[in-house]
């Protein structure tokens, strides 16, 4: 299954228009510290346990701090008959109106 990469620019209209499923990569810190809202939070160190059960009906849109580890989730994902998505530059690059801060 081909990889689609999209923009961080693009994530709102993906979660705005298209049934998908949200995966935040990154470490269970990182993910409480900020996350986009409706992410599930599958720690790169953990994925491999973890892809079995995600959905292959719907898209699902991986991301991480810059975009390398979500590419490489996207690619395992895409292995196993997943229509996976990766945003490339990350929640670093995200300035959408999802994002959500844990302010502490």
């Amino acid at each position: 299954m081909k990889i689609t990469m999209i923009s961080s620019n693009e994530l709102d209209s993906w979660i705005e228009q298209k049934e998908c499923m949200l995966v935040d990569v990154r470490k269970p810190s990182q993910y409480r510290e900020s996350h986009i809202n409706g992410a599930v939070n599958m720690p790169y160190e953990k994925i491999d346990t973890m892809l079995s059960r995600l959905p292959k009906n719907i898209p699902v849109i991986f991301y991480c701090e810059r975009g390398s580890s979500s590419l490489d989730v996207c690619k395992k994902a895409c292995r196993l008959g997943i229509y996976g998505i990766t945003v490339v530059g990350g929640i670093n690059g995200y300035k959408g109106k999802y994002r959500v801060k844990n302010r502490s």
